[in-house]
């Protein structure tokens, strides 16, 4: 996987000798960006329970606290009955 990533960054096109050409996209095109994703939402979750804890200056806060869950579960219900998935396509 590393030598995929690396043969993608440096450009070399001859890193692929040899591989089964079905590697290079599954790694670049289904992993990689997943991997990307779950590190940006765990790092913005991280960041909001840092806010969290730090307005309530408690080191126990949590979202519950502030009602952010209720409102979340409010926003994604409303989400839902206005049909918001089929906006995703444009």
């Amino acid at each position: 996987m590393l030598k995929i990533i690396w043969a993608e960054i440096s450009g070399m096109p001859d890193a692929f000798a040899g591989m089964n050409e079905i590697f290079p996209v599954v790694v670049m095109d289904v992993r990689l960006p997943r991997i990307l994703t779950a590190a940006l939402v765990g790092g913005g979750l991280a960041m909001s329970g840092v806010v969290f804890q730090g307005i309530l200056l408690n080191p126990l806060a949590d979202p519950y606290t502030l009602g952010v869950s209720a409102g979340a579960a409010f926003g994604a219900a409303l989400a839902i009955l206005m049909n918001m998935g089929a906006l995703s396509a444009f």
